[in-house]
């Protein structure tokens, strides 16, 4: 990457990058709101991720997508920013794949809580197999 203004990489990771570090600040707000909430309401972690308030069961599929959103595009901000796009190390594919998982547990996790009481568990599974089936058609060369 040359680093010019002019360069649409350039744009690309300033757009990367400020997602980021947006991500990172949002992160550390939802935290704070959890261990307010754990404090508050005298949550066990047990209650916290199984029978959680509202706020809470919200908040942590969030945090799981905003996890996963950080470590997926903070490593591909690092590697064009910092290593100019070249060769990716081993770890930093793991890394980007393992925030890419996240991110996807996370959504269903959240499609679960917003879907549940009115359409049952459905939604989720659905989605789920959705991608499923497009990873296994994709991953065998059937979409081009």
């Amino acid at each position: 990457m040359t680093g010019r203004q002019t360069d649409v990489n350039f744009y690309l990771e300033m757009i990367n990058g400020s997602g980021a570090i947006l991500l990172a600040i949002v992160l550390a707000f939802f935290t704070m709101y959890l261990v307010e909430q754990r404090r508050f309401r005298k949550l066990s972690w047990r209650e916290t991720f199984f029978k959680p308030p509202p706020g809470v069961a919200l908040l942590m599929p969030m945090m799981a997508i905003k996890v996963g959103l950080l470590l997926s595009r903070g490593s591909l901000w690092i590697w064009r920013q910092f290593g100019n796009g070249g060769h990716m190390p081993a770890w930093q594919m793991d890394l980007t794949l393992a925030g890419t998982a996240i991110t996807s547990i996370g959504l269903l996790w959240l499609l679960r809580v917003i879907s549940r009481a009115r359409f049952g568990e459905w939604p989720w599974i659905a989605s789920a197999s959705v991608v499923l089936i497009y990873v296994v058609f994709n991953s065998l060369g059937f979409i081009p």
